[in-house]
């Protein structure tokens, strides 16, 4: 048996080294926790202050990154041009433009039909080298087998390095078109980036004439411009970054995000994608990829909290009646929840406050809710034109009933330009036979319009079009038009039964009504169907109606889709003619408005709000685009794209967890 009195004191012994040497060491494990490495975590979150009525959404949780225009541009060959093209141009060009050609396999045996080698079409005066720019639209998506990609317009200019004078019959063959280098001109050589999208398709020259500083009236045949010729080849990525980072929360919104926009035919994965903790990857579905800007709205407006729809709903409706400046985010959340919401909506269709009853009014259009039409049909009988212009604009969206074709047909001839244009729009929608769509010529479309009043429309975007309303309008005679950009004439005494058109030597005459003279512009010589026609293209259809037109006695309106735009404005904002600048009747962005009072903002569809987009994370994916804003920083404040209020206490749908 061991000896306890021994056995203590050694004990204590024991315990005071182990004690002391404690103490001796504390100071060191300090000076090594001190010195010890920070985790390498960064924490990514930031505050997002949304008010009331954007409570539970995709927007409060989140940002969405890479939603911007990718500017593109490149070098290509137009042909078709009657001498005046260019035959000399920079050694390192014409190397640059003859490798293009010979991958493309232009040449005897080329994928573009039978031509000569590229050499001898670069030295050809009928051809020309051209610079081609344009903008993806954001979330543009690429093209797949059985989809096209999202598709945008382009501007071509002759390269000021040749001797080309003008492009006026002239067609772009397809060409890469790269990130722009914000340079001047478009790299060449090794210095080029992959290719975003292509271009390709017959040019359309501006037939406005400009005035110069002598007084003559001129037209710029050095630019053209291709409607609709650019398409989408890689996909612009889109991203969720979230302001808290949380893998729970990622999966809660994927889901809702998936829910609220299933997948496509033909797509392999979801719309909504978990990357991380922090992102979420979304990809365009097909059906929105020529209207991505009405995607990113449902996107943001989409409740995170699908199950209680019904109480976001009624949510909503108190915040916009409270805050009626909300009404526009109202209606996007609102379509954004689908028909759960259209107990709510009826019961503001009569709301005393304007913009809560048109927010109403929109959700319940959006939604095909057929109890809106009465309340559309009074719109459109008001004195205010906005309200008559709402009332065309959501017809469209409403499934037929002969009540919307009676009242967009009385709205077709309507005082203000707008308007009428949102109506015939609305009864293209509808499918309604007071609108008829002829292919006169193969390369554009002809709309004929039953109206009482004569004009002519035509479009300068996506899709070439002439629209024509009240088409058995005769012309005013006598008439005298001689259009030397167009080398035509078109001559009528007064009690002709018929307008003698003369192009390039060739005489038809034409019967004195709109739709005769378009269908002699537009139509190719057949004589074996008995078609008589000049086969001119639209710039040149397009150029000769309007000289034709600011030749009749009478005077016929001639519109283009700027012009559309310039009346919706002014009239919006109550626009001077001495506030706004000299406008150019040829493309959008030359219009400037000096805007004094914006007043309730618009009434139908605002652009998505710009939101500073932090750099993405690399991809490996082969059909996305990689990260084209590197510098852009992450955001260090809260957005400002809605007008921050005090937190809910009593939310029904979605609270994030507090920090």
């Amino acid at each position: 048996m061991v000896n306890a009195r021994k056995t203590l004191p050694n004990l204590s012994f024991a315990l005071s080294l182990a004690w002391l040497s404690l103490v001796a060491c504390q100071p060191t494990v300090e000076r090594l926790e001190d010195s010890a490495p920070a985790s390498t975590r960064v924490r990514a979150d930031f505050r997002l202050d949304v008010p009331q009525v954007m409570r539970g959404t995709v927007a409060q949780e989140s940002i969405l990154v890479g939603f911007e225009p990718v500017a593109v541009e490149g070098y290509g060959l137009v042909v078709g041009l009657d001498g005046t093209g260019c035959t000399t141009m920079p050694p390192d060009l014409r190397a640059h433009m003859s490798a293009d050609m010979t991958r493309r396999g232009i040449g005897p045996s080329g994928s573009q039909g039978s031509a000569p080698p590229p050499e001898r079409m670069l030295n050809d005066p009928r051809t020309a080298v051209v610079i081609v720019r344009g903008t993806l639209p954001p979330g543009s998506n690429a093209r797949q087998k059985r989809t096209p990609g999202t598709q945008f317009d382009l501007e071509v200019i002759i390269d000021p390095r040749t001797d080309a004078t003008s492009l006026l019959g002239g067609r772009l063959y397809t060409c890469d078109l790269r990130p722009a280098s914000g340079s001047g001109l478009p790299p060449t050589g090794s210095r080029q980036a992959d290719a975003l999208g292509e271009g390709k398709g017959p040019l359309f020259v501006n037939p406005f004439a400009l005035r110069g500083s002598d007084g003559r009236e001129l037209i710029d045949l050095t630019r053209a411009r291709i409607i609709g010729g650019g398409e989408a080849t890689k996909r612009v990525p889109l991203r969720l970054r979230l302001a808290s980072p949380s893998h729970a929360r990622a999966r809660m919104i994927a889901s809702a995000v998936n829910a609220r926009f299933p997948q496509d035919p033909g797509m392999r994965d979801d719309v909504a994608r978990g990357e991380s903790d922090e992102m979420i990857s979304i990809a365009v579905p097909p059906r929105w990829s020529q209207d991505t800007t009405t995607f990113a709205q449902l996107l943001r407006h989409t409740t995170i909290q699908q199950a209680r729809q019904e109480a976001s709903a009624a949510l909503v409706a108190r915040e916009v009646q409270r805050n009626p400046r909300m009404a526009l985010d109202a209606a996007w959340r609102w379509r954004a929840m689908g028909p759960k919401a259209l107990a709510t909506t009826r019961g503001l269709y009569d709301a005393p406050e304007r913009r809560v009853r048109e927010a109403a009014l929109k959700a319940g259009a959006w939604l095909d809710d057929p109890l809106v039409l009465p309340h559309l049909e009074v719109f459109a009988q008001s004195e205010d034109p906005e309200s008559r212009r709402l009332s065309a604009v959501l017809m469209a969206e409403l499934p037929w009933d002969p009540r919307l074709e009676f009242a967009l047909t009385k709205l077709v001839d309507d005082s203000e330009l707008d308007i009428r244009l949102a109506a015939y729009e609305a009864l293209v929608d509808l499918g309604s036979s007071t609108v008829r769509r002829v292919r006169f010529h193969p390369e554009f479309e002809v709309d004929l319009v039953d109206s009482n009043d004569p004009l002519i429309y035509v479009t300068q975007t996506l899709i070439p079009r002439v629209v024509v309303f009240a088409p058995q309008h005769e012309l005013a005679r006598p008439l005298f038009a001689d259009l030397t950009t167009q080398n035509m004439m078109a001559v009528a005494e007064d009690g002709d039964d018929l307008v003698r058109l003369r192009y390039d030597g060739k005489v038809i005459g034409s019967a004195p009504t709109l739709l005769a003279l378009v269908q002699s512009l537009a139509t190719p010589e057949n004589s074996a169907l008995g078609r008589k026609g000049f086969g001119l293209d639209y710039a040149a259809t397009v150029g000769a109606l309007y000289g034709i037109c600011r030749n009749v006695d009478r005077g016929i309106p001639f519109r283009a889709q700027q012009d559309r735009m310039l009346a919706t404005l002014a009239r919006r904002f109550e626009v001077r003619p001495d506030q706004t600048r000299s406008i150019r009747q040829d493309f959008d962005e030359d219009i400037t408005f000096a805007i004094e009072d914006p007043g309730e903002g618009r009434a139908d569809f605002e652009p998505l709000p710009e939101e500073l987009a932090p750099p993405l994370p690399p991809t490996a994916e082969s059909n996305e685009i990689s990260d084209l804003n590197p510098s852009a920083a992450p955001p260090d404040e809260p957005r400002r794209d809605f007008k921050p209020e005090s937190p809910s206490t009593d939310r029904p749908d979605f609270d994030p967890p507090s920090a």
